[in-house]
């Protein structure tokens, strides 16, 4: 986690974003804070939008106002696959989507 981190803060500082403008969160549960907190925007990929949709029922029932939802879709590695850091981490692919090995 603190990697991802840190990688993370590092991109984004490189976009020139204040930190008054974001909010990096470590989920410890599907919803983390996004059910009760004061959020307007939620990022999610496809395998995830469904947590997103069920976030905004619950917010809904709460009686709070619902979260717009930005879905980002994979970016797909040589083999069609999406790139993941999982993937990266087990050498399978680059950082780029380049394959390493075969697998």
């Amino acid at each position: 986690y603190a990697t991802r981190r840190s990688q993370l803060e590092d991109y984004i500082a490189s976009l020139n974003i204040p930190d008054k403008n974001y909010q990096i969160e470590k989920l410890e549960d599907p919803f983390g804070t996004t059910v009760n907190g004061d959020y307007r925007y939620i990022v999610v990929s496809p395998e995830t939008y469904a947590v997103a949709e069920k976030i905004n029922r619950l917010r809904r029932q709460d009686g709070r106002e619902q979260l717009e939802i930005i879905k980002i879709d994979y970016v797909m590695a040589e083999d069609e696959k999406p790139i993941s850091s999982t993937r990266i981490s087990n050498g399978e692919i680059d950082i780029h989507g380049r394959l390493r090995g075969k697998f």
